[in-house]
C-alpha cells in the first residue's frame, strides 16, 4: 500500500472520529419527588385533590450560534407549567428528568416534570 493510500486510509478514520464525537447526547433522572410544588400555599393540608398526570418541559435549543428560546432551561419553569396544566398548586408523585443533544450543528437542553397534578387546601 503506498503512502498515499495510508494518509487517505488515515484522513477518512480521523474524520469518522471526529464525526462521531460531535454526535453525542445525554439524559438523566434528576430525582423523584413524593410532593414537588414551586407555587406558595399554607402548610396545613386539610385536603387534596388529585387531578390529572401531567407533564411540563422547560427547553435551550441552539442552532449553528445563535440560541432559540431560553439560553438556560429551568426546572421551575418546567414545573409551573406542570402545574398550570391542571390549575393546580402542587404535583404528586413527580419524577425530574434532563435531556441533552449535541449534533454538528444544533444543540437541545431540557428539562422535564411529570407528575400527578394536586389542589392543595
Amino acid at each position: 500500500m503506498s503512502s498515499l493510500h495510508k494518509l487517505k486510509a488515515m484522513l477518512r478514520i480521523v474524520a469518522v472520529v471526529i464525526v462521531m464525537g460531535s454526535l453525542v447526547g445525554c439524559g438523566g433522572r434528576l430525582g423523584d419527588f413524593t410532593m414537588l410544588s414551586s407555587k406558595q400555599f399554607n402548610v396545613p393540608v386539610n385536603s387534596v385533590e388529585k387531578g390529572a398526570r401531567v407533564t411540563g418541559e422547560d427547553c435551550s435549543n441552539r442552532f449553528l450560534f445563535f440560541t432559540v428560546g431560553h439560553v438556560h432551561p429551568s426546572v421551575k419553569t418546567a414545573i409551573d407549567q406542570a402545574i398550570e396544566k391542571e390549575s393546580a398548586n402542587a404535583l404528586v408523585d413527580a419524577v425530574v428528568e434532563w435531556n441533552e443533544i449535541e449534533l454538528l450543528i444544533f444543540a437541545s437542553r431540557c428539562y422535564a416534570v411529570t407528575g400527578t397534578a394536586a389542589k392543595l387546601k
